[in-house]
């Protein structure tokens, strides 16, 4: 939720940090900026925030051209706030960035601060928490260094928002006692805002009473003093009254809310909150219509969204509660057709934002950037060697910089419709797609094919989740009754499915990107299961309308990258290595993968092409062989698992010529020369990852399909090590295959050697072995 400072705050913020003192102790250097800047402030004043960040950005460009950073900084942050007033985040936070950078290298530390500040409120705004705490951290530290200290009330309030949205409570609630304390006695914008916020706090915290005293007393101020204000009470209020239950309380609030929508607050949420009322009490219709205008609203403001992952998943998951009852509001009212297309279009947005971008972005890159990037590598491996035990924090700092330079040199946002047109011409006949959305009181399932979207109510997630955990693990340790299990959750999700389809493209929800899908049981004959796999081939999508995209011609040949050198047995194993690791093997000291050395020569015979051996493993090397543009990218190393489940695993390199173990991250994949249309991961859990609300599953195999891959084979556990005949088959079936849809052919590939090892009737015929692989990708 936008944060609503007062326009008050622009006024006073701008004029502490444009002192001409405290600008530039040159006289005439300073009037050189005072009209500007009165130009500047008299747009705030009125109101006209696309005028006064044009003006703001074109007197910071000629204030850097001159070589004037400490001016150029205080403009760079009018012109993020500007941007910010009018919800353009993307542009808000790239002048927010450069005018902090430029105030920093400048040591103008109340410039620094308030762009600080401006920076933090567009992740807090976008529900970027994790990125707001560091950067609250940074503009309270530079508000420390200025005396007296700039704009107090207003940073103590915005840490704490951030605090109190990171889940920090306790933190959270002593900077709203420092704001209010700091507060002037005439602002009362600022100080209802404050107890709003308290009010707010106490009310997520179950302590209605405390709650409304707050709320109540915020109002009171406003109506007496800040009428322009008024509304973000009747927000308040109103989620107030719906959380206690009282709908029809709640009702007027809304209504009164969006006739005095304030200024600062998303013109989606009064419409949210009203959908919500309208909901609860059962107006069905009503609050429908409420969602769909809240749905035209929300499209606008995501193409002013930063460039960048971080930032964009965090809005996913912000909105996804407003998807959510949406989908269940066009559901209960048997709208198949609007309901599914609610449930897939805030799905994965980020991906598909990052897919249909100018690939030009990575040469506007900072030289910087690689070296945070490089630096970035470093604390990984540090972090994943120690275990869990050293701090992230760090290793967090560092991927917040990549993160914003990222959305610095990124494209503006591009429309990415979700078009039904578009998705049925994709499929090809004997294709059926399978989207699933659970929910709290009941979850749905759509098919859709040429002809049209059917819909069928299923259990709530919890039902669901539990099944799904339960015959997980059965299939791992290979326990008899995954066939009773499996067989249940097949009947739970898939009854009355069409049976004629030869490929099914599953787009799952939330706890199914766990599910071994080929594993379920659809029948049990003459004692013996009949398994999902043996029926149809499986495709998984991240969302309905992430389609695959003409690829730059490849050389058609497969890239195989195995047995990586990671033990001090090697020659090039530095002594310090050793003697900072323990004396056993340590989380970044493994054995090496002999029988992959077999797998790739077997994969070779099949498809001609490169190999990457042991020692001859190197960043360097890799992006070498790449610029050949390969059609596969074949991955038989290890994957390191990180500890901090907010981060991704890394595949293992090996040892660079230093004699340094050496690691591909997510964010090397991100910013690789050239990324095969077919990347496989045969690592042991190599596709795991933490579940983000709206996104999906956040892991490798996202890396690599946001990096430009039609197609990802990866493992859902850990798989043995053998000889190399599941991929064999797997690529015996694909060599001469059609590459107009690597996700297609891959589904197919993977069905057939699933059912060759299925028919073997050996060790290896067990689920546990075959049922770990799965195909995700672009339909």
């Amino acid at each position: 939720m936008p944060l609503g400072v007062s326009i008050r705050f622009f006024a006073c913020a701008v004029g502490m940090l444009i002192e001409i003192g405290s600008v530039s102790p040159s006289r005439s250097l300073s009037l050189l900026y005072e009209e500007p800047f009165r130009i500047v402030q008299d747009f705030s004043r009125r109101e006209h925030w696309k005028k006064m960040a044009l003006r703001a950005e074109e007197v910071s460009e000629f204030a850097a051209r001159k070589g004037h950073l400490r001016q150029a900084a205080v403009f760079d942050n009018l012109a993020c706030r500007a941007w910010h007033a009018q919800f353009h985040y993307g542009k808000a936070l790239r002048a927010g960035v450069r005018g902090r950078q430029r105030a920093v290298q400048t040591r103008h530390w109340a410039a620094a601060a308030y762009n600080a500040h401006c920076v933090t409120r567009v992740y807090y705004d976008l529900s970027s928490y994790r990125p707001a705490v560091e950067s609250a951290a940074e503009m309270l530290e530079y508000t420390a260094r200025v005396r007296p200290a700039p704009g107090v009330p207003e940073m103590r309030l915005l840490a704490g928002n951030v605090l109190v949205r990171a889940g920090r409570i306790p933190q959270g609630l002593r900077e709203y006692e420092a704001a209010l304390a700091a507060a002037p006695k005439g602002n009362y914008s600022l100080i209802s805002l404050i107890e709003d916020q308290i009010g707010m706090l106490r009310m997520n915290d179950g302590d209605g009473v405390d709650a409304e005293a707050h709320l109540l007393k915020a109002f009171q101020i406003r109506k007496a003093h800040a009428p322009a204000s008024v509304g973000w009470s009747y927000n308040s209020l109103g989620l107030l009254a719906l959380a206690k239950g009282d709908p029809a309380k709640a009702l007027p609030l809304f209504n009164n809310l969006i006739d005095a929508l304030p200024t600062g607050m998303w013109p989606t949420l009064p419409h949210f909150g009203r959908m919500r009322a309208h909901y609860a009490l059962g107006q069905f219709r009503e609050a429908l219509a409420d969602a769909r205008q809240a749905l035209a609203l929300s499209r606008a403001l995501r193409l002013h969204h930063p460039f960048g992952d971080e930032m964009q998943i965090g809005a996913e998951g912000a909105i996804q509660n407003f998807f959510s009852l949406y989908v269940d509001l066009a559901a209960s009212l048997q709208e198949p057709e609007e309901a599914f297309l609610a449930a897939q279009e805030n799905r994965a947005a980020s991906l598909r934002t990052r897919t249909a971008a100018d690939e030009a972005w990575r040469s506007r890159l900072p030289e910087a950037y690689w070296e945070k990037l490089t630096e970035t590598r470093q604390q990984e491996m540090l972090y994943i060697r120690s275990g869990g035990r050293n701090s992230p924090e760090n290793l967090r700092r560092l991927r917040l910089q990549l993160a914003e330079m990222e959305s610095s040199a990124g494209p503006e946002a591009v429309a990415v419709p979700s078009s039904m047109k578009r998705l049925r011409s994709a499929l090809e006949p004997g294709e059926t797609l399978i989207g699933f959305h659970l929910g709290d009181r009941q979850s749905w399932r759509w098919e859709v094919d040429a002809r049209e979207v059917t819909m069928s109510v299923l259990p709530p997630r919890r039902m669901i989740a539990g099944l799904v955990q339960a015959f997980r693990e059965s299939v791992e340790q290979s326990r008899p009754d995954h066939i009773e299990l499996g067989l249940k959750l097949y009947n739970v999700l898939f009854s009355k499915t069409n049976p004629s389809p030869k490929l099914w493209t599953v787009v799952p929800d939330e706890t199914l990107f766990a599910l071994p899908f080929s594993a379920l049981v659809t029948s049990v004959a003459a004692a013996k299961p009949v398994y999902l796999a043996q029926l149809r081939a499986i495709r998984l999508t991240p969302t309905a309308f992430f389609f695959s995209v003409a690829s730059a011609p490849s050389g058609g040949h497969l890239l195989a990258v195995g047995d990586p050198i990671s033990n001090r047995a090697d020659p090039r194993w530095k002594p310090d290595w050793s003697r900072r690791l323990p004396s056993e093997p340590g989380p970044m000291e493994l054995a090496r993968l002999s029988g992959t050395e077999v797998e790739m020569d077997r994969c070779q015979r099949i498809l001609g092409g490169k190999s990457l051996r042991g020692a001859d493993i190197t960043m360097e090397a890799l992006r070498t062989e790449l610029s050949a543009k390969p059609r596969i990218l074949h991955w038989a190393t290890h994957i390191y698992q990180s500890p901090g489940a907010d981060l991704s695993p890394v595949i293992s390199l090996g040892m660079s010529r230093r004699g340094e173990i050496e690691v591909l991250t997510d964010a090397d994949i991100a910013v690789l020369p050239y990324v095969p249309p077919l990347v496989t991961l045969s690592g042991c859990g190599s596709g795991r990852g933490r579940l983000a609300p709206g996104t999906g599953l956040l892991g490798l195999t996202r890396a690599w399909l946001m990096a430009g891959s039609q197609a990802v084979t990866a493992t859902l556990w850990p798989v043995l090590d053998d000889d190399g005949y599941f991929f064999q088959a797997y690529y015996e079936f694909l060599q001469g295959k059609p590459a107009d849809s690597p996700a297609r052919e891959a589904a197919y590939a993977l069905q057939r050697a699933q059912i060759e090892i299925i028919q073997q009737k050996t060790v290896r015929s067990r689920p546990t072995t075959w049922a770990a692989y799965f195909v995700i990708g672009a339909i």
